[in-house]
Parts: structure tokens; sequence; C-alpha cells
């Protein structure tokens, strides 16, 4: 992630951005090959589900959900919204039962094809985005997990936080002492409320 937004493949020596340019494809390549060569036939197919009262399309459908959810304990972290136990969360049966599996659907991918459209011109918002994204890729994928479990998005909120600061950076410096104090006082009142 970092090559592909931030350094952008690039070296002191044409051959060496090749080198690592092959090495990262192949990196990619081999990594779909284990997912689809072993990952999804060990565990997602198979009896593997068959303890769970949801199915894997249903598991893979319910992270558009839970994955939205995530973003708002990030962005909007209200004590009421951050449970401790998620048993009783419902699995999502298509993308319109739930109808906010459709819209978390949309988000998500808006989110991604975001984050490659200006990976250039923002590339830390773009790593951030991803960044989120990967660390939720184990956890959201073909495994027979619980659908959520809050201690699953620690590390993703660093990439969110990345995003966000991406666009604070690029605050002009004349507002920026005013920005900062708005902001910092904001943090401090916001946390003190919750």
């Amino acid at each position: 992630m970092l090559e592909a937004t931030l350094f952008g493949f690039s070296c002191k020596k044409n051959h060496d951005t090749k080198l690592l340019k092959i090495a990262y494809s192949l990196f990619c390549v081999l990594s779909l090959i284990v997912f689809f060569a072993y990952a999804l036939p060990h565990f997602g197919l198979g009896h593997n589900y068959d303890y769970r009262a949801f199915t894997l399309n249903e598991r893979l459908l319910t992270q558009f959900r839970v994955l939205s959810m995530y973003l708002g304990q990030i962005i909007l972290p209200i004590p009421s919204s951050m449970l401790f136990y998620y048993d009783n969360m419902e699995a999502s049966r298509s993308l319109l039962n739930p109808l906010s599996t459709l819209t978390g659907a949309a988000l998500l991918i808006g989110l991604f094809t975001s984050a490659l459209l200006v990976r250039k011109r923002y590339p830390l918002y773009a790593l951030g985005i991803l960044w989120f994204f990967a660390a939720h890729f184990l956890t959201s994928n073909v495994l027979p997990l619980e659908l959520a479990f809050e201690h699953r998005n620690y590390f993703a909120l660093l990439g969110i936080i990345l995003a966000i600061s991406a666009f604070v950076w690029r605050i002009e410096p004349r507002d920026s002492k005013r920005i900062l104090y708005f902001g910092v006082l904001a943090v401090v009142v916001g946390i003190s409320a919750l």
C-alpha cells in the first residue's frame, strides 16, 4: 500500500524500480493464488458454516453493514453505538434485506473507488482508506468468524485517522492556528460530553 500510494514504486535506478514493481506484482498474484486455491476452498466451502446461523454469502453481505458501522464508530464514537457483544446482529439475507446492506455496499465501494481515483493527488487519503480495508480484509472475509467484533476495528481506525488528516494537512497556514485551536477544543468538549 505504501508503494502504491506514497512512494509510487520509485527508486534511484530504473532497474530497481522495475524489480520492485515485479516483486510487488508477484506478491499480489501469489496472494490471490493462495486465497483462491487454499483459503476459499478450505474455509469458505464445505462444512465450515454448518454450526453458524448464517451462510458464507450472508456473512460476506453482512460485512457491508459491519464495515460501515465500524466507520461510524470511528468518526462519531458515541458510547451507545459501541456494543461489547454483537451476538444478536442479524445477518444480511440479500443486498436489499435489510436495505442498509445496499447502502453500506455503496458507501464502501465509493470510499474504495475514491482512494484509487485520488491516490496521486491525495496519497495520504488513499493510504488511509486502503489501510482501513486491508486491516479488515482477514476478519471480513471467508473465515467463519462472528459477524462483528469491536476489537477488529482497532488497527483499522488508524487508516481513517490518516485519511482525515490528509485533508487537515492541506489547510492553509494562515488559518491553521484557528482551526487547530478549534479542533483541539472540539475534541476536548466532545470527549468530555461522551
